[in-house]
């Protein structure tokens, strides 16, 4: 599994342990993912989603309908969505649902694949 999902958000190849923060001191540029934290792992990010969110330029955010998200989760036709999209200044951010709410945890780029928007 390339993703992992906590209650928080998405990661990404990361290293998954039970061993308290301590012994990992001598890695400071790496997090690792708590057996515990785990919610679901996935080999792509759209699997984690829960929604799909589209920012429109002047601050809306609608969620997606079920037939453009099994597209999206499913890359039938990204294309042609992307460029409608494209047209209408309008941005695809994907989200999971967080005890704090909706949190925005990715975005797709200009190749119409989603990107995690914070990286370990």
């Amino acid at each position: 599994m390339k993703y992992i999902r906590t209650k928080d958000g998405i990661v990404e190849n990361t290293i998954i342990t039970n061993k308290k923060m301590g012994d990992w001191a001598f890695l400071p540029f790496i997090q690792p993912v708590y057996e515990s934290d785990i919610v679901e792992q996935a080999d792509t990010i759209e699997e984690l989603c829960d929604e799909f969110v589209a920012v429109v330029e002047n601050g809306l955010h609608n969620l997606i309908g079920s037939e453009l998200k099994y597209r999206l989760r499913n890359k039938e036709n990204n294309a042609g969505i992307l460029e409608y999209l494209k047209k209408l200044n309008t941005k695809i951010m994907g989200a999971i649902w967080t005890d704090d709410g909706l949190k925005y945890v990715a975005k797709i780029n200009d190749n119409g694949e989603l990107e995690l928007l914070w990286k370990r």
